[in-house]
């Protein structure tokens, strides 16, 4: 089996979807995360830049040790 035969078979294992059709996203938002997207829409920075870009990827820098 591939390495993206294994990576379907993962998600269909997780998503509980043998067979059918995977969404490529299933919105959820169970905490703030409507606000911070309205939020995103309201300053316009609804694209690859913006504050909470940047948030995120000095979170993830932080988290893996790269900062």
């Amino acid at each position: 089996m591939t390495t993206y035969q294994q990576l379907i078979s993962f998600i269909r294992s997780t998503f509980h979807e043998p067979s059918e059709f995977i969404p490529l996203h299933d919105p959820r938002f169970i905490g703030n995360e409507r606000n911070y997207l309205l939020d995103a829409m309201d300053t316009n920075f609804v694209s690859s830049v913006g504050e909470y870009v940047g948030r995120f990827e000095r979170m993830c820098a932080k988290y893996t040790g790269a900062v």
